[in-house]
């Protein structure tokens, strides 16, 4: 609830002072006089007291006491003292100045304005809502079978999206599958040729560890300051090897949620980009693999996978997408524009990994209660209206918006159709009212 500060009036003419409180149940008592030793003042109607010195108004005596009550002292100024009070038997009248000393103040709160509006004196701050920064670490099937046009295709895919001036805010990193570092040869016939990236399989290096893909060949940069050395690193790359999509869904994953432990606040999610089935190393099926991508999502901090798959043999891929909370791969069709495909499937995971989830604002004005913050939105050229907040995702149907945590809240969530609404109106505006702030 929003706090309100006391005022303090004090006049020594009137020897009174007055308390203004929040509260609009405040007494309502008389304040003509201090009382001294009243039965009570709820009810006391100013009347002639008994003889007072030299002195202000004595307080009226209380109504109902059983023998009436003293009434109040005299003031300063005032040549009589208060009223007795109208119990059975009434109190005796104020006296006059050589009680002025001893007076006692009144706290009241003064009648309520017509129109006035408590909330009005509250801290209210209305800002423009910040996307939720979002990092996106992309990792690229480099596998033999992606040689050749596929491969050139889908680098100068990515270099575009990482040149693109929409994608400008969202830091991307990089790693490839097999990973292989310069001194090992990209073929094998034993196992020593293959050090820490072995055993020797099938004339390559399997490259198993889920260690080579939790580190990065490009760590995460925010764009377009990172695209130069994404761009530098696709160049260096050439196709080669097998298909451990296992262990590199899983160190995607460890890298992607220790990046998220480090930047809290951050939407962090992992691209797998492939041309088909994993084959050589563990986990290799794809239900083994569909569990990786599934405990990432599930985890705190979630981490969703989304799937690009480049190729014919595909439909697998549908699996671990939705395993992975994003419900279906994008099929980039070879027989096609591979560059323009790939390019507008990282566009769509860029707006959907944007467009839903805002900061939670903070102000030095106060410390904001989640239950007064308001979510508004104005489309393109319409009005602005008020969006409802929902207990949480499961409440969704339709417009509105709920908490990442209700206790302790660091995102709001546009329910999915409303975020659909709210993508498709590029000129629309969602503002933030943090309303009123305690202290």
């Amino acid at each position: 609830m929003a706090k309100w500060f006391p005022y303090i009036v004090a006049s020594l003419a009137m020897g009174t002072m007055g308390f203004m409180a929040c509260s609009s149940d405040s007494s309502d008592a008389s304040s003509h006089g201090a009382t001294a030793g009243d039965a009570s003042v709820g009810d006391a109607k100013p009347a002639t007291g008994g003889t007072g010195g030299v002195g202000g108004s004595g307080g009226d005596g209380g109504a109902g006491a059983s023998t009436g009550s003293t009434g109040g002292a005299g003031g300063f100024e005032w040549p009589e003292g208060g009223s007795s009070g109208s119990s059975a038997t009434g109190g005796s009248g104020g006296t006059g100045f050589d009680a002025g000393p001893d007076v006692d103040f009144s706290y009241d709160a003064p009648p309520t304005p017509d129109g006035f509006n408590p909330d009005a004196t509250c801290a209210e701050t209305i800002v423009e809502a910040q996307l939720t920064p979002l990092d996106m670490y992309i990792m690229m099937d480099k596998s033999s079978s992606m040689e050749g046009a596929r491969w050139n295709n889908v680098v100068a895919a990515v270099k575009g999206f990482v040149d693109d001036s929409a994608s400008a805010g969202i830091g991307v990193g990089l790693q490839y599958f097999p990973v292989l570092p310069s001194g090992y040869t990209s073929t094998c016939s034993s196992d020593g040729q293959c050090g820490n990236y072995g055993p020797c399989w099938n004339t390559y290096c399997r490259a198993c560890a889920t260690t080579h893909y939790s580190t990065p060949a490009v760590g995460i940069t925010t764009l377009p300051g990172g695209a130069g050395a994404i761009k530098s690193s696709l160049n260096a790359t050439s196709p080669f090897g097998g298909t451990p999509t296992g262990p590199a869904l899983t160190g995607a994953i460890q890298y992607a949620t220790n990046w998220a432990n480090t930047h809290p606040g951050h939407t962090v999610v992992v691209v797998l980009a492939t041309d088909g089935d994993p084959y050589s190393c563990t986990p290799s099926t794809i239900p083994e693999i569909s569990n990786v991508a599934a405990a990432g999502k599930n985890q705190t901090p979630s981490v969703l996978t989304f799937v690009i798959g480049v190729g014919t043999s595909l439909a697998n891929m549908n699996a671990i997408a939705a395993a992975g909370g994003t419900q279906k791969a994008y099929l980039v069709d070879t027989g096609g524009n591979v560059t323009q495909q790939f390019i507008q499937a990282l566009n769509d995971i860029r707006e959907k990994s944007l467009g839903c989830e805002y900061v939670m604002p903070t102000t030095d004005a106060g410390v904001i209660d989640p239950a007064l913050v308001q979510l508004t939105f104005t489309p393109g050229g319409g009005t602005p209206r008020n969006v409802p907040q929902v207990d949480d995702a499961s409440q969704c149907a339709g417009e509105g918006w709920y908490y990442n945590d209700k206790n302790n809240p660091t995102r709001l969530i546009l329910c999915p159709s409303f975020c659909s609404t709210v993508q498709a109106d590029k000129n629309g505006k969602i503002e933030i009212s943090l309303g009123c702030l305690s202290s």
